[in-house]
């Protein structure tokens, strides 16, 4: 019986312990925002390091924003994308959404197309519509996969779904010329519609050609 109330209060202190450090973590990036929102950039990379220390993923990739933008500290992809891939392993989606650009546009790291979509593919599929529309951009391009508007459409329906304007308008874009689908005026309008509705102006003016035109 000893035994297991000393195993009780170990964890009680262990536990009481953790949520101590998550607290003064979260303490600190908030501290780090405020700096930021104050335009005091070295103040705000430093509250985000102690908080990446203390193992807050948000802290990581805020940090690893700064040092892609040379904000509060000198500028060092190195260490961008170092911080960015810590967040990211840690499941923080907007460290892996920013990770794929990184990889996508070779900038501080090797360009790899194929591992920005599997970044990306992921992040996606764990909410983040960005993402989303990220694949879509890929396979309409080409870049890194194998041109498919089939894909593209795909893709890009999860993220028109969660309002991305971009991606509803590309899709009317598809649907009025029939890549990778039946050419439809009628979806593509409804496409640019929502578009429109998400103030893209791209999306208003192909909406009014459509109406001209019947």
């Amino acid at each position: 019986m000893k035994q297991t109330q000393l195993l009780l209060i170990t964890w009680l202190v262990f536990a009481a312990t953790q949520l101590a450090m998550a607290e003064n973590a979260e303490n600190l990036f908030q501290q780090g925002n405020y700096a930021y929102a104050q335009a005091n950039y070295t103040q705000a990379a430093q509250f985000m390091q102690q908080a990446c220390n203390k193992g807050l993923a948000a802290g990581c990739h805020n940090l690893g924003l700064l040092y892609h933008n040379g904000q509060g500290v000198p500028q060092n992809d190195d260490k961008a994308i170092q911080m960015l891939e810590k967040a990211c392993n840690d499941d923080f989606t907007d460290a892996c959404n920013n990770l794929g650009f990184l990889y996508m546009n070779g900038q501080g790291v090797k360009q790899n197309a194929t591992y920005a979509i599997k970044l990306w593919k992921k992040t996606c599929q764990n909410g983040v519509a960005q993402a989303c529309f990220n694949v879509g951009n890929a396979y309409y391009k080409g870049d890194g996969v194998k041109q498919n508007y089939t894909q593209s459409i795909k893709w890009y329906e999860k993220a028109c779904n969660s309002n991305i304007a971009r991606a509803c308008y590309n899709l009317g874009v598809l649907y009025g010329k029939g890549q990778g689908v039946r050419l439809d005026f009628s979806v593509a309008e409804k496409y640019y519609n929502k578009a429109c509705d998400l103030d893209d102006k791209d999306a208003c003016a192909a909406k009014q050609c459509i109406e001209n035109v019947q």
